[in-house]
């Protein structure tokens, strides 16, 4: 998979306990990417040398980006936070596309897809993913 990290949007610094979280956080997101991208591509269009990775670029939901700069989002701030795509949720991806020049489909991994827009091609988040979460907070992290 290719590595590069595009860091032209600062992540801003929580304080103490906070900073701790954020950077579990992005961790855990990080780790996820690679499951992400392979729920992604069935085994006759890998083409992960495609993707790069754009977990520590400061962006919310946006994890990646492939060759056509389509964006490759997840919904997902922690086990007690919203995981569905909503309406805000949209809003949010979208400014994030376009803070990064990225075209649509957005591509969107989320536990449900509450608002539909045609920008977007909606993934329910993989079984690995899920199952990855309950491990980490317990069954009702789904």
């Amino acid at each position: 998979m290719n590595t590069d990290i595009v860091s032209r949007h600062p992540v801003e610094q929580p304080d103490d306990g906070a900073a701790v979280s954020a950077t579990v956080l992005l961790m855990e997101r990080a780790e996820m990417l690679d499951t992400v991208i392979a729920a992604h591509h069935d085994s006759n269009r890998r083409r992960r040398s495609g993707f790069t990775s754009l977990c520590d670029a400061g962006y919310r939901y946006l994890i990646a980006k492939n060759r056509d700069d389509e964006g490759f989002f997840l919904v997902w701030d922690g086990p007690e936070q919203n995981r569905n795509l909503t309406e805000d949720v949209y809003e949010a991806i979208a400014e994030e596309a376009q803070r990064a020049s990225l075209v649509p489909p957005y591509h969107v991994y989320a536990r449900l897809y509450v608002f539909q827009t045609d920008n977007i091609r909606f993934y329910q988040t993989p079984a690995e993913i899920r199952a990855w979460l309950s491990g980490q907070a317990g069954a009702d992290a789904l």
